[in-house]
């Protein structure tokens, strides 16, 4: 059997791997209405750089899902990041 391509659109794709993500999190016991971001969108949710969300996913303080240039971040991840973040400025 021939494999065969088709060319979609980069939004269409975005969306279409945003439900994939949110069917298999409901699966896994997730919630559905996650939401997820891109990096840049982190960063913005996030206010601060893209590569601070590097540096977060590095030292294993934010999760992010997807591969290569496909990468999200689910914002419920970021919200809790960001009170993790909180809670230790505090606590110095």
């Amino acid at each position: 059997m021939q494999e065969q391509y088709v060319i979609v659109p980069s939004s269409t794709l975005e969306q279409i791997l945003n439900t994939q993500a949110q069917i298999l999190d409901s699966v896994k016991g997730g919630a559905v209405d996650d939401e997820y971001m891109t990096r840049n969108e982190a960063a913005k949710y996030l206010k601060c750089n893209a590569q601070t969300i590097d540096n977060l996913v590095n030292e294993g303080t934010l999760a992010k899902y997807g591969r290569g240039k496909l990468q999200r971040y689910k914002k419920i991840d970021l919200q809790d990041c960001m009170k993790e973040i909180k809670h230790e400025v505090a606590h110095s």
